[in-house]
């Protein structure tokens, strides 16, 4: 066989495996986006008319927003907390940061159990039943986070 029969031969084997990988990618695409499954459509679940869905996406947006601010406060107490490694902070110090930081984590959990008593407020008498099981899924949706937030390890 000749060198311009195998490079032939070889393009070809590689276009044929290229497109089996490409389809193979396609065909085993998780549906939806980030957190695609563990997302519950409110306004079906609860059957919200539009002035219930629009007060609860701007609940939803404040949440958010405040969840945000925490997180960046923490990420400023990790960068303070950890930069001083070389340095010998007193233990004063130490306390004070680690103090903040389960501050700040109460915080979380205080806005989050407040956001959820909001979503509550907002139902209307015949949706309150339906609460249990918006509030089951999301326990499980917000415990999941933690595993799918972890670092993967570099190739």
């Amino acid at each position: 066989m000749n060198k311009l029969k195998f490079y032939k031969v070889a393009t070809i084997l590689l276009l044929i495996l290229n497109v089996v990988l490409v389809s193979a990618f396609l065909i085993t695409k998780p549906k939806g986006g980030p957190g695609g499954n563990d997302r519950i459509n409110v306004q079906d679940h609860f059957k919200m008319d539009e002035t219930q869905h629009d007060l609860f996406l701007k609940k939803v947006e404040m949440h958010h927003d405040e969840m945000k601010s925490i997180k960046e406060k923490q990420i400023e107490m990790l960068k303070s907390y950890l930069s001083n490694v070389n340095e010998s902070q007193n233990s004063e110090g130490k306390e004070v940061v680690m103090n903040m930081v389960k501050e700040l984590e109460g915080n979380k959990l205080t806005s989050t159990y407040n956001h959820l008593k909001e979503v509550k407020s907002i139902l209307k008498d015949d949706q309150l039943p339906l609460f249990d099981s918006f509030l089951k899924h999301r326990i499980e949706a917000m415990s999941k986070i933690g595993r799918e937030r972890m670092p993967q390890r570099k190739k």
